[in-house]
């Protein structure tokens, strides 16, 4: 039986990118897989914000949506300006890009239920908010 070669092994290990759609937007966008350093800066930035589903998803969005060059379309700094747009739509993309970096099924879901839960809570209204019932694919 043959084995991967180490050039083989380094070629699969480089951090693919995915198109992918999200209900919401009108086009698909990219997303790409975080290298390790860019898991190491994503675990630190956390650790620095304030916990909202708001700072989470603007983070993930930071990090993994990149344009056609491969090249991030935000940049750290664009954290705050992330927060100021459609809260919802920036959840559905965190959550694809969450998916593309195989996060898993089950921890999406989780993720999915704690930020209605979270909405429900911050709103005063009790009532579940529309992107409950909407996917984010």
């Amino acid at each position: 039986m043959t084995i991967i070669t180490k050039d083989q092994l380094l070629a699969e290990l480089e951090p693919r990118i995915e198109e992918v759609s999200v209900k919401g937007l009108s086009q698909p966008l990219r997303v790409r897989i975080f290298n390790g350093h860019e898991r190491d800066r994503l675990s630190a930035r956390f650790s620095t914000l304030d916990g909202t589903d708001s700072a989470y998803y603007s983070a993930v969005v930071a990090t993994c949506v990149v344009g056609e060059d491969g090249e991030r379309y935000f940049s750290d700094d664009d954290l705050e300006m992330l927060r100021e747009k459609n809260g919802e739509l920036v959840i559905r993309i965190g959550l694809a890009c969450l998916s593309v970096l195989g996060v898993g099924a089950a921890a999406v879901d989780t993720a999915e239920k704690n930020s209605a839960a979270i909405q429900r809570n911050c709103s005063g209204s009790g009532l579940p908010s529309s992107s409950e019932n909407q996917s984010h694919a």
